[in-house]
C-alpha cells in the first residue's frame, strides 16, 4: 500500500470519527434531555454544585435525598447492571472462539469469570452513578461558569447513557417489574399525589375565581385580554393540566403588561374609567388628554422612536382635530413641536441637529423678533391651536420687548434640554443591541416630560388674557402628577420591570380616584398584577410555587370564626394524648401467652402525633361583649368558633406509638398499610380567639395499627383511641360559607 493510499485511508477514518463524534453528541444531547425530563416527573430538577475536584455533587440535602431516591436501593442498580452485563456477554458469546481455544470453559475459569463479573458489576454501578451526576448537572445547569468547571473531569463519552435511561424509565413509570415496592411506599406515593392534587385543585378553584373577578370588571377586562383568554382555556380544558399552561401564562402576561400603555392611549377606555370615578368636565377632558397623550409618548419612546418625531406626529394629530377642545397637554405638545422644528432639523430620522449655540448667542433683540415672526408664519396651524385661534394676539404678545427677551432665555433652556436628550439617545445607540439600561431609559423618559414641563413657562408670553394663562398653568400643575406614573410605566416596559408597569397603572387609577371608590379594582389589579410579574420572573418551579402561594389566600380558617356556618375540607396537624385500646392474649405467670383463649382488651396511655383529614363543620361566634371605661366593646373584632369534625384518614397513624413499661413486646408497625390510612372518627374542637390553633377531644378507630409479638406469636390488632388534642387548622378547601356573620 503506497503512502498516498495510506493518507487517503487515514483521512477517511478521521472524517468518519469526526462525523461519529458529532452524531454521538447529538444522540447524547437528545437522550440526556429525555432522561432529565423523565426523572423530573418524579424528583423535579435535582440541582448540583461542583466540588473542589471538579465533580458534580447534589447541591442541598433535599437534592441529595432526591438523588438517593432516584438510585433506589442497591438491587435497583444491580438489576440494570446485570441486564447490561448480560447483553455484553451475549455479544461476546455470539462471537467465534479464539483459534485453538476450547469451546467449553474449565471450572476454574468459570469461578474466575464469576469473580471478575462481580468486580465488573461493582465498577459499572459506580460508573453509572457517576455518569448520572454529570448528566443531570449538564441538563439542569445553565450557568456557563459552573458548566465549564467540569471540563477536565466530564466523561468524553457517556457509556452508560442507555442504562441511565432505563433507570429514568423505572423512576418515571414506577414499574413493578423493576422495583419491589412495598405497600408502605405505595401509600406514601398516594399521600404525596393526594397533597399535590389537592394543591392543584385549590389552584384551579382560585384561578377560576380570579377569572370571573377580572372578567366581570370592564377595566381589568380591557387591560388583560390575553391573560383572560389563557385563564378561560385553563378553566374549560379539562384534559390539560396546570403545568402545560406555564409558557402560555408567561407569554400572555408579558403581552398584556407591555400593552398597558397602548390601552391607556384609548380615549374610550380612559373615558369609561373617568366616568366610573365621577370625574366631570372640564377636568375629565384635561385628564383624558394627559393620560392618552402621555401613554403614546412613553410607548413610542419604548419603541425607540425619537422624541422630536413623536411630538411631530402627536402635534399633527391634535392640530387636525375637527372639534378641538384645546386641552393643556395637547397645547404644550403642539408648542413643543413648533419650538423644536424652529431650532433644528432631524438627520436620518434618528438624530436631532440643533442650531449652534454660538449663532444663538450672536442674536440681538431684532434677530429674535424676526425669529418669532418666522415661527408664527411657518407654523400658523399650530400657533392657532396653541392660542385657541388667536394667533394674531399670540404674535403681538411675543413681539413686546420684555416678552421677546424672556422668550430668548426660555428658548436656550429648551434647546439645552433637547441637546441633553440627544446625547442620551447617542449613548443608547452605542450600547450593544441598542438596548436601554435602567438609568438610560429613566433619563430619556424624564427628559421627555421635562420638555413639556418647561414649555408651560411660555404660556404667559403667548396668551394675552392673564386669567386664561393662569387657568392653563393651574391645570398643568394638576395634570403633571401623572407624568411620574407614565414615566414609571415606560421605564417598566423598556427594562422588562413589569412590576413598575403595574404600579404605574395603579398609580394613575389612584390619582383619578380621589374619592377612593375603586379600592376593589386597585386591590385586584395589584394582587393579580403581582402574580403575573412573579410568574414572568420565575426561573424554576419553586418560584412558580411561591407566586401561586402569594395569589391564593392563606388563613382560610378565619372564615370559620367570622361566619355563622362553614363547611370545609381541613387537616389538623398536632399532638394527641389519651388512651388507646388494643386486643391481645392473656399471659400466664411465666409470661407466656394463652393462645388458646380469646384475646382481651388492653388500655394504655398514648401520646401520639395527630394528623387527621376530613370534613369540618364550623359554627362561628363573636366573643361576649367586654366594655372598657368609655363603654367601647373590647371584643368587637374577636371571634371564636366551635367545630364538629368528621375524620376520614389519619396521616399520623404510622407515627403513633404507645409508651408503657408493661408492653415492651409491642412494636409500632414498621410499614404503613392501607388499613392504617383509614381512620374514621369524630372530634369536637374549639378555635382560640382569632387564631388557627384549636383544642378538642376526639375518638377514632384505626384497623391494624399495632403489630403484637407475644413470645413469638405475632399478630396485628385494631386500635380504638380517645383523647384530647391541640392542633393547627389547615383548611384545604372551603366547601360552603354562609353569608351571615356573628352578631
Amino acid at each position: 500500500m503506497n503512502k498516498f493510499t495510506i493518507l487517503l485511508f487515514t483521512l477517511f477514518l478521521s472524517i468518519n470519527c469526526s462525523l461519529y463524534a458529532q452524531d454521538n453528541y447529538i444522540t447524547e444531547a437528545n437522550l440526556i434531555k429525555i432522561v432529565a425530563a423523565k426523572i423530573a416527573l418524579k424528583h423535579n430538577k435535582i440541582k448540583f454544585k461542583v466540588n473542589n475536584e471538579g465533580i458534580p455533587e447534589p447541591l442541598t440535602s433535599n437534592d441529595k435525598t432526591a438523588f438517593s431516591a432516584l438510585l433506589g436501593n442497591k438491587s435497583t442498580l444491580e438489576k440494570i447492571v446485570k441486564s447490561s452485563s448480560k447483553t455484553k456477554k451475549t455479544k461476546k458469546t455470539n462471537s467465534q472462539p479464539e483459534p485453538g481455544g476450547d469451546d467449553q470453559p474449565a471450572e476454574s475459569d468459570k469461578k474466575d469469570t464469576e469473580e471478575s463479573t462481580n468486580e465488573e458489576n461493582e465498577f459499572e454501578k459506580s460508573a453509572m452513578e457517576n455518569e448520572l451526576k454529570y448528566i443531570l448537572f449538564i441538563a439542569n445547569t445553565d450557568d456557563p461558569n459552573e458548566l465549564l468547571k467540569i471540563a477536565s473531569t466530564c466523561p468524553k463519552q457517556f457509556e452508560y447513557l442507555e442504562d441511565v435511561s432505563n433507570l429514568a424509565d423505572m423512576n418515571a413509570s414506577g414499574a413493578k417489574t423493576n422495583f419491589a415496592f412495598s405497600e408502605s411506599e405505595i401509600i406514601y406515593g398516594i399521600v404525596d399525589f393526594t397533597i399535590s392534587r389537592a394543591k392543584e385543585q385549590m389552584v384551579e378553584v382560585y384561578l377560576s375565581k380570579w377569572y370571573n373577578t377580572l372578567k366581570d370588571d370592564e377595566i381589568t377586562r380591557e387591560l388583560l385580554p390575553q391573560t383572560l383568554g389563557v385563564l378561560n382555556a385553563f378553566n374549560t380544558t379539562e384534559s390539560l393540566n396546570l403545568a402545560q399552561y406555564g409558557d402560555k401564562w408567561k407569554a400572555a402576561f408579558q403581552e398584556d403588561l407591555r400593552n398597558f400603555p397602548v390601552k391607556l392611549q384609548n380615549e374610550e377606555f380612559i373615558d369609561a374609567l373617568l366616568t366610573r370615578v365621577n370625574v366631570s368636565e372640564p377636568s375629565k377632558s384635561e385628564v383624558k388628554a394627559t393620560i392618552t397623550g402621555g401613554s403614546k409618548l412613553v410607548y413610542d419612546l419604548y419603541l425607540k422612536k425619537h422624541l422630536v418625531n413623536i411630538l411631530s406626529d402627536m402635534s399633527a394629530g391634535y392640530v387636525a382635530e375637527t372639534t378641538p377642545k384645546y386641552e393643556v397637554f395637547k397645547r404644550l405638545t403642539v408648542l413643543s413641536d413648533i419650538l423644536l422644528k424652529a431650532g433644528g432639523t432631524m438627520n436620518n430620522n434618528d438624530t436631532y441637529v440643533s442650531t449652534n449655540l454660538e449663532d444663538i448667542n450672536r442674536m440681538d433683540l431684532a434677530s429674535w423678533k424676526i425669529f418669532v415672526k418666522l415661527l408664527c408664519i411657518r407654523n400658523l396651524d399650530g400657533i392657532n391651536y396653541v392660542s385657541s385661534g388667536r394667533s394674531d394676539e399670540l404674535l403681538a404678545q411675543l413681539l413686546l420687548d420684555p416678552n421677546t427677551n424672556k422668550f430668548s432665555t426660555l428658548y436656550r433652556q429648551t434647546l439645552n434640554t433637547v441637546i441633553t436628550y440627544q446625547k442620551a439617545v447617542n449613548n443608547v445607540a452605542n450600547v450593544q443591541a441598542n438596548e436601554l439600561n435602567f438609568e438610560e431609559s429613566r433619563k430619556l423618559f424624564e427628559l421627555s416630560f421635562q420638555l413639556t414641563d418647561q414649555v408651560i413657562s411660555y404660556i404667559p408670553l403667548v396668551i394675552k388674557d392673564a386669567t386664561v394663562a393662569q387657568t392653563i398653568k393651574d391645570t398643568h400643575a394638576k395634570i403633571k402628577q401623572y407624568y411620574s406614573a407614565l414615566s414609571e410605566i415606560g421605564e417598566g416596559i423598556a427594562n422588562r420591570r413589569y412590576g413598575a408597569v403595574v404600579d404605574g397603572t395603579a398609580g394613575i387609577i389612584r390619582m383619578i380616584d380621589i374619592n377612593k371608590q375603586q379600592e376593589t379594582l386597585l386591590s385586584n389589579l395589584q394582587i393579580y398584577g403581582s402574580f403575573m410579574v412573579n410568574i414572568i420572573n420565575a426561573k424554576d418551579s419553586e418560584q412558580v410555587k411561591a407566586a401561586l402561594d402569594e395569589l391564593i389566600p392563606r388563613n382560610l380558617y378565619k372564615l370559620k370564626n367570622t361566619h355563622n356556618f362553614n363547611i370545609s375540607l381541613s387537616a389538623f396537624p398536632g399532638v394527641l394524648a389519651g388512651a388507646e385500646r388494643i386486643y391481645k392474649f392473656k399471659e400466664n405467670p411465666d409470661g407466656t401467652p394463652q393462645t388458646d383463649q380469646p384475646k382481651v382488651s388492653s388500655w394504655a396511655f398514648t401520646p401520639a402525633v395527630y394528623l387527621p383529614i376530613g370534613i369540618d363543620l364550623s359554627f362561628g361566634k363573636k366573643r361576649a361583649k367586654k366594655l372598657d371605661e368609655n363603654k367601647k366593646n373590647l371584643n368587637e373584632k374577636k371571634f371564636i368558633s366551635t367545630n364538629i369534625f368528621f375524620q376520614i384518614v389519619d396521616l399520623g397513624a404510622a407515627l403513633n406509638y404507645r409508651i408503657t413499661a408493661n408492653d415492651s413486646d409491642e412494636e409500632s408497625a414498621p410499614n404503613v398499610t392501607f388499613k392504617q390510612m383509614l381512620s374514621p372518627g369524630i372530634a369536637i374542637m374549639r378555635h382560640f380567639t382569632n387564631s388557627s390553633l384549636v383544642i378538642g377531644a376526639s375518638a377514632n378507630y384505626t384497623p391494624s395499627l399495632r403489630t403484637i409479638n407475644q413470645s413469638g406469636n405475632e399478630f396485628q390488632s385494631n386500635a380504638f383511641r380517645v383523647g384530647l388534642f391541640i392542633a393547627v387548622d389547615v383548611t384545604f378547601l372551603n366547601l360552603y360559607t354562609s353569608n351571615k356573620v356573628p352578631e
